[in-house]
């Protein structure tokens, strides 16, 4: 079991990176093919298309501070 719960582990380790390249894959192919993308830059919510011309669309409240391996929350 443990050799199994350590590979997990690892496996899971690659989430992250795995995400970012997926999303980062998306934006390029949808700008390459004309479309126009919503991302968020800061606490600014912007489009931009495929001339590069970026529109800003809204704002977010700054995100709350995350430490990893803690979820920041109590079961009462």
């Amino acid at each position: 079991m443990r050799k199994f719960k350590k590979t997990l582990e690892q496996k899971e380790e690659l989430i992250p990176a795995l995400a970012k390249d997926a999303f980062q894959e998306a934006y390029k192919k949808a700008i390459a093919s004309g479309e126009t993308v919503t991302v968020v830059r800061g606490t600014t919510i912007v489009e931009v298309n495929a001339k590069g011309v970026i529109k800003v669309v809204g704002y977010v409240k700054p995100g709350k501070k995350v430490t990893p391996g803690r979820s920041g929350f109590r079961i009462r």
